[in-house]
C-alpha cells in the first residue's frame, strides 16, 4: 500500500496530529524524511492501518530544506519515543512546518 498525501492547512493542526503521532508512538512503524521523493513519510502498523482506519501518509517538504527536516524528523521521534507529550509543544515542530512544501506532490 501506498502513502497518502496529507499537507496539514495550519500550525495548529501539524502541531495536534503530531502529538496524537507520538502519544501513539507505538503504533508509528517509522517516521522518516525520504530523500529521493522530499516526503516526510509516516508508515503506521497493522492495527493503526486496519482495525484503526489510518492510512500511511507523507508531507511534502521543501527540496533545499530536505536535510534540516531530516535531523528534526529524528529530533521528534527520539523525543515521541521519550516524552510524547513534549512533541505537540516543540519549537521544532514549527520549524518543521514551515519546511512543508504545499505544491509540491
Amino acid at each position: 500500500m501506498g502513502f497518502t498525501r496529507a499537507v496539514p492547512s495550519s500550525l495548529t493542526e501539524f502541531r495536534t496530529n503530531l502529538g496524537e503521532l507520538a502519544k501513539n508512538i507505538g503504533h508509528v512503524s517509522s517516521w522518516k524524511v525520504n530523500m529521493n521523493n522530499f516526503h516526510l513519510e509516516v508508515d503506521l502498523d497493522w492495527a493503526a492501518n486496519k482495525i484503526g482506519g489510518k492510512d500511511d501518509f507523507y508531507i511534502p517538504i521543501k527540496r533545499a530544506k530536505a536535510r534540516e527536516a531530516l535531523a528534526l524528523v529524528e529530533n521528534l521521534f527520539k523525543l515521541a519515543e521519550k516524552s510524547p507529550e513534549k512533541v505537540e509543544g516543540s519549537p521544532d515542530v514549527e520549524k518543521l512546518y514551515d519546511m512543508i512544501d504545499p505544491q509540491a506532490n
